[in-house]
């Protein structure tokens, strides 16, 4: 999978988490092709550089 196609099914992810007063969304302050990775399907957000 390239990187724009992972970005694109990560944006489509994201939009399908339910919106609710328990759930904001995604909050992530760098997120690029290199802060994702996939568990099988699922785009998972990462990033090394915060311990």
């Amino acid at each position: 999978m390239n990187s724009t196609s992972a970005i694109t099914k990560n944006e489509h992810e994201v939009d399908r988490l339910p919106k609710n007063n328990h759930n904001y969304g995604l909050i992530h302050a760098d997120l690029h092709s290199g802060n994702v990775v996939f568990l099988e399907e699922t785009p998972c957000p990462i990033d090394f550089g915060r311990v």
